[in-house]
């Protein structure tokens, strides 16, 4: 019996199969206990608003440090 065409078909199989089987987890559970506190709802929705900017902000850090490495390769070419 034959394995795999390709080695990375066999390690896709199984992520895709381990991404089916895992159960869904909260993306944050903080945000979920900010928004249902019993406190001050300004105070729960300017907290919920804070989470909501840093989780944007750590979600494009990726993508700045790209733009900025990419920024100095190009730059650093163009001198010489």
């Amino acid at each position: 019996m034959k394995g795999p065409g390709r080695p990375g078909t066999l390690l896709l199989t199984l992520g895709l199969l381990l991404v089916a089987v895992c159960p869904v987890a909260w993306a944050c559970p903080m945000c979920k206990e900010t928004l249902s506190a019993q406190g001050d709802p300004a105070l729960s929705s300017r907290l919920a608003e804070g989470y909501n900017r840093s989780i944007l902000l750590l979600m494009s850090a990726p993508y700045l440090l790209f733009a900025g490495v990419t920024y100095l390769i190009v730059r650093a070419t163009r001198r010489k």
